[in-house]
């Protein structure tokens, strides 16, 4: 990967007690990065796991999910990255997605509205991905 003061492929390298001069980064801030992790942002704190509770079948939620790619070291918001999208889906029968699903990519970060979650009845614990 590039950017910063070292480049490497697969692997970050270790690094401690160094100083960089004259180091500029899209990201990662002085080793090169990628993305690699999605986290839901909620009042500029990032989580990587979301459980929406009591969320009724069939009605369109009343709040927004707010993704964000982060560097292999999950500590900088990729922004650099304006391709792909976020999508949510289903993990098994009996539960499906309506409204928005998807959201593309911008700034890595992507917000998604309007969405509205179905589970057959008596279905509890659905699980979306």
């Amino acid at each position: 990967q590039n950017g910063g003061a070292i480049s490497y492929n697969s692997y970050p390298p270790v690094v401690s007690n160094n100083s960089f001069s004259k180091n500029s980064a899209v990201y990662g801030s002085e080793i090169a990065s990628y993305a690699v992790v999605i986290k839901r942002k909620l009042n500029n704190t990032l989580s990587r796991l979301t459980s929406l509770e009591n969320v009724p079948s069939g009605i369109v939620l009343d709040y927004s999910l707010h993704f964000a790619l982060l560097d292999v070291e999950e500590d900088e918001i990729i922004n650099n990255v304006n391709t792909g999208s976020f999508q949510l889906s289903t993990t098994g029968k009996g539960s499906g997605i309506k409204g928005q699903n998807s959201v593309a990519i911008k700034n890595g970060e992507g917000t998604i509205t309007g969405i509205i979650f179905e589970a057959a009845p008596g279905k509890n614990d659905v699980m979306f991905k």
